[in-house]
């Protein structure tokens, strides 16, 4: 087994390999029912590698209607579980209907389930109590597929069900413990031939409500038109299901509706940790209709005040979506996330879901009238790679973000990303009248190693420089005791610098400006590089005036232990830079 969900169905199967032996030998006696009883417990141990125990009531009857009984049954947890048990069942009995054995699906007239405790696990390992420890059986051969033209049948059908006090347990290693119990289920069948749903149960101490119906009968035999009406609910969201399953082999005939509401969205984030400032009403309303050859999803949510609607396709392995969220501000104002700028966003593409990484063509995210393509794979697993080419133009920075200045901007990059690297090839990229180019290149194992290489004719920061002093004018400015008033008498902190760190990052990186602007100043030819290796960190930076002359730094830092030697070599010549003169003609 694979996933936790599989494993009620296991041990109900577990249940019927006493059954299938118990037929065949036609056990008759007690003796011989008890000597039946512990063969099928090694049967269950040699297919397991758990111990199954049978601690009361076993009994079997075939005619006239096959029925089975246990008691006190329990299966044994692995060895490394925080418990004996990975499961306990106090009662569990079934009627099946003897002729529906037959052609199937199989009639279950009685299930009684009462009692069970069930404990699923996983180690710091990353192994699960779940998963059994057995020899994986030989792969059969290949056969040829056979189109069957049948819907899909209801493998069992439940005429009446009661259970009782079910409790599952979840845990793993630095997480909460997740605890989800079940009070009361009873399955009926109406006079319509409907199955009727009723329970209530609890999980993470939120209230439980299972209420609703399926069928009718012959729809559920024949896997066709099935009609679904749920009424459920956790704490205080609730949730409605309606509509019909044409064909459950295919996707053909589907048209579902479901509602999900709440008068609070706090209480079920807060319950299951999920950490959003989410506050309000929610309503999600969802809808899953058929179209041709494949299924279309509609979502129309609201949550306080972030609203989405988003429709996908899904057609042979493709998904075509459509996402839109609009005035991004609301949202951001609701996640208590700041900057966000007041447009609307809408993201489409087509997605193609391949083995081993989902494939994207032409995804584009819209922005106001801004505008980013993506194309590319995306890699499925730890160990797969991702590859994207991705485009951006847009009118305004100030679009993307409220601190950012309002000039046009165009970019054209491709990312790789592996396991342990990241690499970006900047193809052009332009900002209002600045450019920049390069590659940067990101080795992520016992060390990092950042090398990379940025190139740029014109690069002009002043428009970054002008949004910055306007964000400091609107600070509140500092009392003059508040200015007066230093922590420390000493000019440098008196904490010991972090000369550590240096050891934990390789660094070899290149930058080369024709010219560089900042308000008045102008720097030209500006050349820059920076080495850090081994703990030895080493800058070198050299330039030239507008009106002539020349500058070149040399500074090293080297380290040894809890100190370090600073070396500074700055020679200039002949400049002139417009430094504190203001707007002059001749500087």
């Amino acid at each position: 087994m694979d996933t936790p969900q599989l494993v009620v169905l296991n041990l109900i199967l577990l249940m019927l390999v006493f059954a299938v032996n118990v037929k065949v030998h036609a056990v008759t006696t007690m003796d011989a029912l008890e000597g039946e009883a512990h063969h099928c417990a090694s049967a269950v141990a040699d297919a397991t590698g758990r111990t199954l125990t049978l601690g009361g009531t076993f009994d079997l009857d075939i005619v006239p209607s096959p029925a089975i009984v246990l008691e006190d049954v329990s299966l044994s947890n692995a060895d490394w579980g925080g418990e004996p048990k990975l499961a306990k069942i106090g009662h569990i009995s079934a009627k099946l209907g003897l002729w529906s054995l037959l052609p199937g699906p199989v009639r279950v007239r009685e299930f009684r389930l009462h009692d069970v405790d069930l404990l699923l696990e996983t180690n710091e390992q990353d192994e699960a109590n779940w998963e059994m420890a057995v020899e994986p059986e030989p792969e059969p051969a290949e056969q040829p597929e056979v189109e069957d033209e049948a819907g899909a049948e209801v493998p069992v059908i439940i005429e009446f069900a009661e259970i009782r006090n079910i409790q599952l347990s979840y845990r793993a290693p630095e997480a909460e413990p997740f605890v989800a119990s079940l009070a009361a289920l009873d399955i009926t069948t109406d006079e319509a031939g409907y199955t009727v749903l009723d329970g209530k149960g609890e999980v993470k101490k939120l209230p439980l409500r299972l209420g609703g119906k399926l069928g009718p009968a012959q729809a559920l035999v024949s896997g066709t038109d099935i009609g679904i009406d749920l009424d459920t609910g956790l704490g205080n969201v609730d949730l409605k299901v309606d509509g019909t399953v044409g064909d459950l082999a295919t996707p053909s005939g589907i048209d579902l509706k479901a509602v999900a509401s709440s008068d609070d969205v706090a209480q079920i984030l807060e319950r299951f940790a999920v950490e959003l400032p989410l506050r309000g009403t929610l309503r999600v309303d969802t809808a899953m209709t058929s179209v041709e050859a494949g299924t279309r999803f509609a979502v129309d949510a609201k949550a306080g005040e972030i609203a989405t609607t988003a429709t996908a396709t899904h057609t042979d392995g493709a998904v075509r979506f459509e996402v839109a969220v609009p005035a991004l501000d609301k949202t951001g104002k609701a996640l208590e996330i700041e900057g966000l700028p007041a447009e609307d966003l809408a993201v489409e593409g087509l997605v193609l879901i391949e083995p081993r990484a989902y494939r994207l063509q032409g995804v584009t995210a819209r922005l106001g009238e801004a505008e980013v393509n993506f194309d590319g794979t995306v890699g499925q697993g730890t160990d797969a790679a991702t590859e994207l080419s991705i485009r951006a133009v847009g009118p305004s920075l100030a679009s993307l973000s409220a601190g950012l200045p309002a000039i046009p901007f165009k970019a054209a990059l491709n990312a790789s990303l592996a396991p342990e690297q990241l690499v970006l090839d900047v193809i052009e990229t332009t900002f209002g009248e600045s450019d920049l180019a390069g590659a940067i290149d990101v080795a992520m194992g016992d060390k990092t190693a950042i090398n990379g290489k940025l190139s740029s004719q014109r690069l002009d920061l002043t428009p970054f420089a002008a949004d910055s002093e306007e964000a400091d004018k609107e600070e509140k400015p500092a009392s003059k005791a508040e200015a007066g008033k230093s922590e420390s008498k000493y000019v440098f902190v008196e904490e010991p610098l972090p000369f550590e760190a240096l050891n934990t990052t390789d660094i070899d990186f290149h930058t080369d400006i024709g010219r560089l602007t900042l308000d008045k100043i102008v720097l030209l030819d500006v050349a820059t590089a920076v080495d850090l290796k081994g703990g030895d960190l080493h800058f070198k930076n050299r330039f030239a005036g507008p009106e002539g002359g020349s500058s070149a730094s040399d500074i090293a830092l080297t380290s040894a232990g809890e100190s370090a030697e600073l070396d500074v070599n700055v020679n200039m010549r002949d400049l002139r830079l417009n430094l504190l003169s203001g707007d002059i003609k001749d500087p």
